[in-house]
């Protein structure tokens, strides 16, 4: 997006061109809406189901895991799936801390 600090030359001169009206009216901004709550749930469903596949080794007979490690990622992958049951679904949601602290809450991602 072109602007008057533009840090390139063109940029400053085609937000001066657009400024004079060299390209017809400016609109005015207007914010997009927000997403709904269908959208919303749609994106947690799909980063839990990425989140789901991405540990699926974790419960295979031949992981190289601990017993109370399978456990807690069997742990960890219910309360994924138990999501969509949180009260604040689909706004609202505490993500599970992952056994191994690598799986990230996806509102980091947005």
């Amino acid at each position: 997006m072109a602007s008057a600090n533009d840090c390139e030359d063109h940029g400053r001169e085609i937000h001066k061109r657009a400024a004079r009206g060299d390209f017809g009216p400016v609109a005015e901004y207007e914010p997009p809406p927000p997403p709904s709550d269908e959208l919303l749930a749609k994106r947690a469903r799909a980063h839990r189901d990425i989140i789901l596949n991405k540990t699926d080794y974790t419960q295979m007979p031949d992981a190289d895991l601990s017993d109370e490690a399978k456990a807690a990622w069997k742990k960890y992958r219910q309360a994924l799936r138990d999501i969509s049951d949180q009260g604040g679904f689909p706004r609202n949601i505490d993500w599970p801390e992952s056994p191994d602290g690598k799986m990230k809450d996806p509102v980091d991602d947005y």
